[in-house]
Formats: C-alpha cells, sequence, structure tokens
C-alpha cells in the first residue's frame, strides 16, 4: 500500500501542499547545514522540556533535515544539535504551539573555530514552510485574552476570513458554516449528524485548553471530514511541578446594559461559573496528569416580542386590527390572542458541568502514551436559544434542551527509528440530545400556527431523542529520508446515529391574514388556512455509516529556501440502504455513496531572502454525507415517515386546530424526496497566495489572498411541476402608490402527480464563490507587550441561501434554476479587523511590597473588532391566490411552484444591518500572597462602550395581493441585536478570583 501512495505522489510533486505538525501537538523541524551550506547527515538533534518530562533525540538525514514531531504544545523547550569535529549548537528556549511547527536553519562550525557555540537569534525568524490561513493561539492568548463566559471559540473569530453565521448562531469559515471540522486532540468531536455544524459539540471548558488551531483554508491532508475550515483544540497535559487552581466568574444585571430591544427590562438575571483544575506528575515515574471540573449555572429572561409590521403597530406593542375584516368579536378574539403573546417575560435557566481528565506516560524518548476522558451534561432553553429578545415570537412554553457528550482518546507516539515517528491514536465519542417541550399553555393546544410569518401557536411541539455514537482510528507514519519527509495514514471511522422523534407530529398552520386566522379561531373547526403541514408514520430509526480516508504526503526541501510539498487524500463513506421505499418512485429504494472523493493539495514556500516568504497552495476538499441528509432521504420516502402539504380545499385537509391522525396522507397532501441517479459529494476547490515579511522590531507582516470555490454542493429541485409556456405579469408599486414597474414570469399551474404534494430531488445544483485580501500585523513578545492585527476583505458569493427544507437542502425561488438566486452570501462580510494585544507591564524594578502588590503585575488586554454588516434577503408576502382563473400547482407562491418567496428583482441579500464597533477588555490584578500560592482578580467588559448594533433587519420588503406587489415601509430596519455568546451584543460586564498554586 505505500509503494501505491508514493507512486501517487510522485505524479503530483511537481508542485507542494504544506508542511505542518501532528494534528492535535507540535513539530520542530529544519535543516542542519556546514559552513558551505551543504546539508550534513548523521547530526544528532536533541530536544527537551524538563517541566513536560519531554527528551526526544532524532538523527539528521543525508541532506541534514529533521522532524520531531508529537510534541505537547508548551513553553521551555530547548533544541540542541551535536555532530563530531564540530561545535555544539545551542538553541534559546523557544514554545511549541498547537498546529504549528519551529523551523530551524542550524550551521554547524568545526572544532578549529574561534567562534562560539551558536544561538537562536532575536528577532523574528521567518518559517520557510507552505503554511495555513489561520491562527495558532497559546495558552497564554486563551489565559489573558477576554472571553465571554470563558467559551473559547470566540477567539476563532481572530482568525482572517472568519465570521459569525447569524442564521445559524455559528462560526464561518470563508463564508462557509456548514462545511467545518471540529477537532479535540486530532479526534472529530462534532455532531456529524447536522448539516450546521457550529463548534466542537460540548466544548472542553477553557481552563483545560492549552492550544488552538484555526486552519480557515488549505489544510493538509491529515485533515478531512469537510469542504470548510478546520478547528482542532489542544487540551492540556500535567508537568513536572504540581500545579492547580480554584476560580470563579461571576456576572449579574447590575453589570450589564439593557437590551435596545427590551422595552427596558434586565434580562441577564446572574451567572456564576466555578471549578478547579490540578496537574502534575506521579512521583519518581513518568506519568504525567491533568484533571479539569467546571459547573457553570445561569438564570434570567428572554422577551417575547412580535414586531411583525403587518400585525402590529409602529411600536410593536400592541395588534393592529385595521386589517381584519371578520366581524368585530372575532377580530378582537384574535387580537386578544396575540396580545396576551407579545412582549411577555419568559424565564430561562441553563446549567453545565463538564470534566476532563488526561494522563500523559513519556515512557522514553521513543514511546509517549496519552489517555483523555472528557464528559458535559448541558441544560438551557429550546429553540432560538441565541436571542435575548425575540422579534417574530417562538419563545413561549418551548421547554428544555437536554445534551451529554463525552468522548475518549487513546494516543500513541513512537519512534521507530531515529528519522521516522509513528502517531497512532483511538477515539470514541458519543453525543446524546433530548427535547423536552412544556405542555401548550394556549387554548389552541399544542397545534403550531404562523400567523404572516410570526409564531404565534405552540413553540415545541414534540419530545425526541438524538443520539450519536462515533469510533475513530487515525494512523499516521512519517520518515525523513535525504531531502524529503513523508507521511502515509489512514483515517478510519464508524458512526451510528439512533433518532427516535416526530418533527411536527401535532401539524401547524399558515395564514396570510388576521382575517382568516379570526375566522377559524372564533369556529373552532374552519378551513381559512393557507397551507397545513404535519409529520406522521414512525419515529424511531437507526442510521449506521462508515467512513474511509487515506493520505500521503511528501516534503521536499528542494534547496535551503525552497520547499516544495504534494499530497492526496483519498475518501469513502459506506452508508445503508433504505428500509422502505414508495414503489410509484423507484428511485426512493436506493441512497448511493459517490466514490470520487480525491483532494490532491499541492503548493510552495519561496524564502527569498532572510526576511521575505512567498507561499502558494492548492487543494480540493470534500464533504460527505450528512447523518440528517440520510435520515431524510430515508424518512422522505413516503413510506416510513409521511410529511404532509395539505391545502384547505383539498378532500381529508384537517379542520383548524386539529391534526392528521391517520398514519396514511390524503391523496394529493404527502410530499416525497429521493436522491438523483448520479449524485456527488460537494467540494471546495481553495487556493492561496502570500507575502510575509519580517519588518524588524519583532514586527512580523503577511499579506494573501484567499479563494474558494464551492462546486456539486447539494440542492433539494421540485420536479413535481409540469413544464409550462404560461407567464403572468405582476404590478409593483412605489412608496407613494404609484406603478413603477412590472415582473412577468413563468408560471407553473400542475402538477405532475396530483396524488403527491412535493417531490423533491436531490441534486447537486448549487455553487459559492469566496474571494478575500488579508493583511497581518504581529508584535512578538517585548517588555511584556504583543499585538496582532488582521483585517480581511472579502466577498462571498452563493446561490444556495434560501431556506431549508428537511435534510438541511436549500429550495430556489424559480422552477429548479439556482442561478436565479445566486448574490451575495448570507455570510458576505466585506470589511473585517480585529486587533487583539496583551500586555503585561513592569513599572519599577523594585521587589518591594508595593511593587509586588501595586505597581507591577498588572494584565491588561483587548480584542476590538470592526466589521461591516451581514445582509439580508428582502421577502415579500404572497397573501392568496394572485390570478384569477389561473390556478397554481402550489398555492402562495409567486410562480406557482412553491420555493422561496423572496422578491424577485430586488437582488439576493441587498439588506443590511449595522457596522460593528465593539471592544472588550480585560483587567487582572495578580496577588502574590506567597511564592507558592497566588490570586489574580479579573475585570472584563464585553462590548465596553455599549455600541449596540442591529444584526437582524425586518426582511419583509412587498406584500403581494391580486398580482400587485405593494412595498412595506419598514423593510430594512433593525428588530435585533444578537450577540455570539449572549442573545444581545449590549456591554456585559464580569468579574472573577482566581487562587493558583
Amino acid at each position: 500500500m505505500k509503494q501505491i501512495f508514493l507512486m501517487l505522489f510522485v505524479c503530483l510533486y511537481s508542485a507542494g501542499a504544506w508542511a505542518q505538525s501532528v494534528v492535535g501537538s507540535g513539530v520542530v523541524r529544519g535543516r542542519v547545514v556546514d559552513q558551505q551550506g551543504v546539508g550534513m547527515p548523521g547530526a544528532e538533534l536533541s530536544l527537551e522540556n524538563p517541566a513536560m518530562g519531554v527528551t526526544r533525540t532524532f538523527l539528521s538525514t543525508d541532506d541534514g533535515v529533521f522532524e520531531i514531531t508529537g510534541l505537547p504544545p508548551a513553553t521551555g523547550y530547548r533544541l540542541r544539535a551535536t555532530h563530531e569535529r564540530y561545535l555544539d549548537w545551542d538553541g534559546k528556549e523557544f514554545e511549541v504551539l498547537a498546529g504549528k511547527q519551529s523551523s530551524f536553519d542550524i550551521s554547524m562550525r568545526p572544532q578549529d573555530s574561534t567562534a562560539a557555540s551558536a544561538d537562536a537569534p532575536a528577532d523574528v525568524q521567518l518559517d520557510g514552510s507552505v503554511l495555513p490561513v489561520g491562527v495558532a493561539l497559546s495558552q497564554r492568548q486563551l489565559q489573558l485574552l477576554p472571553t465571554q463566559q470563558r467559551r473559547w471559540d470566540s477567539l476563532v473569530l481572530l482568525s482572517p476570513v472568519t465570521t459569525f453565521d447569524l442564521a445559524q448562531n455559528a462560526l464561518a469559515i470563508r463564508g462557509d458554516s456548514a462545511g467545518n471540522a471540529y477537532f479535540t486532540d486530532g479526534i472529530l468531536t462534532s455532531n456529524s449528524y447536522s448539516a450546521r455544524r457550529s463548534v466542537a459539540t460540548g466544548p472542553v471548558s477553557q481552563d483545560a485548553v492549552q492550544g488552538i488551531e484555526v486552519l480557515a483554508a488549505d489544510a493538509p491532508v491529515e485533515f478531512g471530514h469537510g469542504k470548510g475550515g478546520a478547528v482542532n483544540v489542544v487540551t492540556r497535559s500535567g508537568s513536572s511541578q504540581l500545579h492547580g487552581g480554584l476560580y470563579e466568574y461571576f456576572s449579574n444585571n447590575s453589570l450589564n446594559a439593557t437590551d435596545r430591544y427590551a422595552l427596558g427590562n434586565q434580562l441577564f438575571g446572574k451567572r456564576n461559573q466555578f471549578g478547579f483544575n490540578l496537574g502534575g506528575n506521579v512521583p519518581r515515574t513518568k506519568l504525567f496528569y491533568f484533571t479539569n471540573l467546571e459547573i457553570a449555572d445561569g438564570h434570567g429572561q428572554r422577551l417575547n416580542r412580535i414586531t411583525n409590521p403587518l400585525l402590529t403597530d409602529s411600536t410593536g406593542l400592541s395588534v393592529d386590527s385595521s386589517s381584519c375584516t371578520a366581524t368585530a368579536v372575532q377580530c378582537a378574539s384574535a387580537a386578544r390572542f396575540i396580545q396576551n403573546q407579545m412582549n411577555v417575560l419568559v424565564p430561562r435557566a441553563e446549567r453545565n458541568i463538564s470534566g476532563l481528565a488526561r494522563l500523559d506516560y513519556r515512557r522514553s524518548d521513543r514511546n509517549t502514551f496519552n489517555l483523555s476522558v472528557f464528559a458535559t451534561q448541558a441544560r438551557s432553553p429550546l429553540g432560538l436559544q441565541s436571542q435575548a429578545v425575540s422579534s417574530n415570537g417562538g419563545l413561549l412554553d418551548n421547554g428544555t434542551a437536554k445534551q451529554d457528550t463525552q468522548y475518549a482518546r487513546l494516543e500513541w507516539i513512537s519512534a521507530p527509528t531515529a528519522s521516522s515517528t509513528n502517531e497512532m491514536r483511538l477515539g470514541v465519542f458519543q453525543d446524546r440530545v433530548a427535547t423536552l417541550p412544556t405542555a401548550s399553555s394556549l387554548s389552541t393546544g399544542g397545534i403550531g400556527i404562523n400567523l404572516l410569518g410570526s409564531s404565534i401557536g405552540a413553540s415545541n411541539q414534540d419530545s425526541g431523542i438524538m443520539r450519536e455514537r462515533r469510533y475513530q482510528f487515525i494512523d499516521n507514519f512519517r520518515v525523513s529520508v535525504g531531502a524529503h519527509t513523508i507521511m502515509f495514514g489512514a483515517d478510519v471511522t464508524r458512526t451510528r446515529d439512533w433518532i427516535d422523534t416526530l418533527p411536527n407530529a401535532k401539524g401547524t398552520y399558515y395564514y396570510n391574514s388576521l382575517t382568516s386566522f379570526a375566522q377559524d379561531l372564533a369556529s373552532g373547526a374552519g378551513k381559512n388556512y393557507t397551507e397545513f403541514t404535519q409529520s406522521r408514520g414512525l419515529s424511531l430509526r437507526r442510521l449506521p455509516s462508515s467512513e474511509f480516508g487515506m493520505y500521503a504526503q511528501d516534503i521536499w526541501k528542494v534547496t535551503p529556501n525552497l520547499q516544495i510539498t504534494g499530497g492526496l487524500r483519498y475518501s469513502k463513506q459506506f452508508i445503508p440502504k433504505p428500509t422502505a421505499w414508495d414503489a410509484s418512485y423507484y428511485q426512493t429504494r436506493q441512497i448511493k455513496s459517490p466514490s470520487y472523493n480525491a483532494d490532491p493539495r499541492i503548493g510552495f514556500a519561496l524564502k527569498a531572502n532572510e526576511r521575505t516568504v512567498i507561499r502558494a497552495s492548492f487543494g480540493l476538499y470534500h464533504s460527505m454525507q450528512s447523518g440528517e441528509l440520510l435520515d431524510a432521504l430515508f424518512t422522505g420516502n413516503g413510506a416510513y415517515q409521511p410529511s404532509i402539504l395539505a391545502y384547505p380545499t383539498q378532500s381529508g385537509s384537517p379542520y383548524f386546530p386539529n391534526s392528521l391522525t391517520a398514519r396514511t396522507a390524503p391523496s394529493g397532501t404527502g410530499n416525497l424526496m429521493y436522491e438523483s441517479g448520479k449524485p456527488s459529494n460537494p467540494y471546495t476547490r481553495q487556493a492561496t497566495l502570500s507575502l510575509e515579511k519580517a519588518l524588524g522590531g519583532g514586527f512580523t507582516m503577511n499579506l494573501g489572498y484567499v479563494g474558494s470555490r464551492g462546486l456539486k454542493l447539494r440542492t433539494a429541485e421540485e420536479v413535481n411541476i409540469a413544464t409550462t409556456t404560461k407567464k403572468v405579469t405582476y404590478t409593483i408599486l412605489d412608496e407613494d402608490g404609484s406603478k413603477s414597474g412590472t415582473y412577468s414570469p413563468y408560471f407553473y399551474r400542475y402538477r405532475l402527480d396530483t396524488t403527491r404534494a412535493h417531490v423533491y430531488e436531490v441534486t447537486n445544483g448549487g455553487s459559492s464563490w469566496y474571494n478575500a485580501m488579508v493583511a497581518e500585523l504581529s508584535k512578538k513578545m517585548t517588555h511584556g507587550f504583543t499585538a496582532h492585527i488582521s483585517y480581511t476583505w472579502a466577498h462571498a458569493i452563493d446561490d444556495v441561501g434560501s431556506p431549508l427544507v428537511v435534510g438541511g437542502l436549500p429550495v430556489g425561488s424559480s422552477a429548479n434554476d439556482f442561478r436565479a438566486d445566486q448574490g451575495n452570501s448570507a455570510n458576505d462580510q466585506r470589511h473585517r479587523a480585529v486587533i487583539d494585544w496583551t500586555w503585561q507591564p513592569r513599572v519599577i524594578k523594585s521587589e518591594s511590597a508595593a511593587a509586588r502588590f501595586l505597581l507591577n503585575g498588572w494584565e491588561l488586554s483587548s480584542v476590538t473588532t470592526l466589521a461591516s454588516p451581514l445582509p439580508a434577503t428582502a421577502m415579500a408576502i404572497v397573501l392568496g391566490q394572485q390570478f384569477s382563473g389561473v390556478p397554481s400547482a402550489f398555492a402562495n407562491s409567486l410562480t406557482g411552484a412553491g420555493g422561496w418567496s423572496r422578491v424577485p428583482f430586488l437582488p439576493v441579500n441587498s439588506l443590511r444591518g449595522d457596522n460593528e464597533y465593539s471592544v472588550n477588555a480585560r483587567l487582572a490584578r495578580p496577588l502574590p500572597f506567597t511564592e507558592r500560592f497566588t490570586g489574580r482578580l479579573v475585570f472584563e467588559a464585553y462590548n465596553l462602550l455599549n455600541t449596540q448594533f442591529n444584526t437582524n433587519v425586518n426582511t419583509a420588503a412587498y406584500t403581494v395581493t391580486n398580482g400587485i406587489f405593494t412595498p412595506i415601509a419598514s423593510a430594512g430596519t433593525g428588530n435585533a441585536t444578537r450577540g455570539y455568546i449572549t442573545g444581545s451584543n449590549a456591554r456585559s460586564l464580569q468579574v472573577s478570583f482566581r487562587l493558583n498554586f
């Protein structure tokens, strides 16, 4: 097998990909040369870190190349080089970061030389290797930078080409929040069921994190499982000295500003976060340990508001009944029903308990064994968890979500020879999510009600459990031969999703006017609704799947100043066959796993001089089929778990507020989903080009370009519509009521299969484009000060920004022409600048008590974000049948084909919120009680200047009645100030105390 990999590589390495560390650890590599610059074979490299118990020895190759991998991130490393008849080379202490290599060009001098032994240069030395776009965060940054609620994932946003996806409440890398992979210690720890992965599931406490590597573009071949970026968190390990700490972080409503949309209510409540950690080694052994336990408990409120301009007055305080043409009694009753849900405070409580234990047995310089175990249990409110103030309802009686996550990892790092390394990892991951809804207090019971886009019925109807268990085995073998460092590896996962849930089991009614809702609410058995949806059938299913990946990579040091690297990764997914199908649709009998998932990754690095490095790279990245999509194909065949779309005119449709009780859908109401005959897995083509330059004085500048092209993105095409030649013409009015234009689309009048509602074919019809220019300026630590500035100009475009149907698939606005929806992405943030710095000043050199307790030792740090707003798409509210005598295949849509009701004559994502200007700051006062015991009092402020900014806007831009587009005056006005960690970006403060030993 290795010979096959090597042959494949020889075909590839006319260019190269990237030289990087072992996943989840650090690497030290370089080249030993004589005074003439010729590589020296047989030089002995000795790397030591006494505090971590690390001792590694390697021999340089015939070309002088060496690589020492599998190093735990830490400070205090020191490298030495020896060779007979040459003076010893002795380097300075340095830090190894997670996912980053430390490179050394070692020049040996003969013993008869009058020069002393060499030492590491004082100023910044540039790495002449291919490097990724991203950041490598040290424990110092994790300790000193402000992080709200101690959530380390917020620091991912320090990396270029990242942003926050408002719609999904998730991190987005290169404009993509769905295709990213999250690892802990090199093991995949994100729930692969969901098509939208936000962060590592059940993230470990920040106090248990040693470092973070963010690979925003062109990750190496070891990283798979996603077409986007990768984030790997490395947990802490013990050291030779006993160390530990107790800590508590506290915040309450008196320390926080009021959200601008909270109507003067202070929603935060209070939050306590306390824990301890302990690390060290077992005396007279090579066994090191680290443990952490943390408990977080928060209480507060959320505000359920309805600010829909079609339902409420301009203040959002009362229902506007002027459009209601039902009887006065009926209109008043409907208004009271809605008014009782407006501006209602909803209690919020969340609790999280997490614990990590890690053992490191450093048996010798050739063998290291690591074992880590993690568990967490979290409870939080169901539904719209990211919002403190809901602008469109949905917060009432929504119950609790309980999540239990565990993982264990066993790793063996060995050095079979003096120039090779093997890393073997075995991981077990389990995630269990249970939804526990509260019984609805509404008179309509558990039925969902959507009125003009606002949720006024039961928020969450059904209990359910989703459990995922995954086994993962990884093995990487690296060997240095001459000027090459070659790696071979395999990555095997076995995943089992166990789902017991029936979404929308009681059904949801949709209304397009207050009048029709008032009539049905008053009668208690009406059919004035627009449409009705419901799921029926069996709730339990088991979905096993497997993924096999193999890869090879070569790092070729062509010359001392030129490195070329090339790699290839191939992945294959194995998925089960359906256990039931629809006899009328043969496509539902099978689900295919595409075989073409080959990902070459190539690139080069040229060190033009000691202060300038030019880098370029290119790679392909495939995503496998998510559990959510697999589940949708299983349950979407109409035989296992029928999904119903019913109109009031159809036979068998329900009367409000009843549910359908029969397992079989009435004729013409059942939806269907199947896969196309030749499916492909989505993938991206990623390219980078950068220039890094050392400016002197500890400053480094990096200028670069990042490009990403998404291809074969999964989409859902409506195939149950007949071809049409019929056109209709809509009239467009301006704000004064005058005609300003027309819109004339093709109109779809008939279904091909009248016994079905929607029939979706899963295809690869989507695409995306991402182009960015990146500028970074870094300042290494001098006089206790470090700084990093990152600026990204980016433009993200896609044609898959429409709402998602089951399986996480977009459905376009036109009849399967996704190009018609091409425009700015929802994550199109044109400008984003992040400035982070830390400073530990020493005011005076005195060691007096006054100097130690009052003047010296202060810690100051800040993260400042300056960013342009994210966009939103203007929507058309389609009110009823538009053209008399012209039937539609699917009612209440602009073209009769169903799908996305965006305003067709405005660009996609044409609405924008506010610019972001926020400063997070931290001030800490260490308290040196004794030489052994120290304290630390910390004050942190998030959005210190309280520059609240709108993150959501009212997207309802037009109503459409009888073929006429009428503008809504409030379109584009702000209605939410959502934050990433908490539900608001209003200023919040946090105080903490730590006792360390």
